[in-house]
């Protein structure tokens, strides 16, 4: 598995703005799908769920089959003022927190990090590089966004990079995360439509509509977060078709000098 890269991938919907309508393969409880990249060389990617143990269980089973190198790829909740929804991020390092604890960090790996950013600004597309987070639970208001970023200065906020940088830094393997934000810094995301989300992903419907009826007024929060959500999809798109669509040039990188 030496000439194979790893992908932790938390939501399906992430996974189809990547791969589009892929067939993916039932690996224990997970799904995996294997791609070929260029020259022989593979992708291989878990389908996650949402979450830090997910990720750590994800990232696990990819570490056990030798992979050169890990990542994460998905949305976040954005907390830089100056990040609006589909604003990309590379990561340079993920912190962990824990409510107002500010836990463990890692680094990922610089010339990863070094090669994926000047990919996607010299092609045109408006990338930062910069620290991010990650929470077991989640960020949900306006205030708790501001301080995190006042805190940490990470520029977004996910539930499963640092669980992906803690096994990848045990292991001795390169790791790297590229993020797009979804809810922008000053948006909040309804309690009621964190709680009818399923560990996957996926919208309990009758849960939802439930909290519909009690408050209407969240259908008009729920079409904002969709177009957010919609516009960083597309912004996952363009940065994986950029950057990594055929993985040459991180193996360039990770080649043995």
């Amino acid at each position: 598995m030496s000439d194979v890269l790893g992908l932790v991938v938390a939501l399906p919907g992430e996974a189809k703005a990547l791969f589009g309508k892929s067939r993916w393969q039932n690996w224990g409880v997970r799904k995996i799908l294997c791609r070929p990249l260029s020259e022989g060389k593979e992708l291989l990617c878990v389908l996650a769920g949402v979450g830090v143990q997910n990720a750590a269980f994800a990232a696990k089973l990819l570490l056990e089959r030798g992979v050169r190198a890990v990542g994460v790829v998905g949305v976040s909740g954005g907390t830089a003022p100056e990040l609006g929804a589909g604003g990309l991020i590379v990561a340079d390092g993920v912190q962990q927190i824990d409510g107002e604890k500010a836990g463990p960090s890692w680094e990922t790996a610089p010339e990863l990090a070094e090669l994926l950013w000047a990919l996607l600004n010299s092609s045109g597309v408006p990338t930062v590089r910069g620290p991010i987070a990650t929470s077991a639970s989640p960020v949900l208001s306006v205030h708790q966004k501001s301080a995190i970023y006042a805190r940490t200065n990470a520029l977004a906020i996910d539930m499963e990079s640092s669980a992906v940088a803690c096994a990848a830094a045990r292991a001795g393997c390169p790791f790297f995360a590229l993020r797009a934000v979804c809810d922008p810094h000053d948006r909040a995301v309804p309690k009621e439509l964190s709680d009818a989300l399923s560990e996957t992903g996926a919208v309990r419907p009758a849960a939802l509509l439930r909290s519909l009826c009690r408050r209407p007024s969240l259908f008009s929060e729920i079409i904002a977060l969709r177009s957010d959500f919609n516009a960083a999809l597309g912004a996952l798109e363009t940065g994986w078709r950029i950057s990594l669509a055929n993985g040459e040039p991180l193996f360039r990188v990770l080649s043995p000098k």
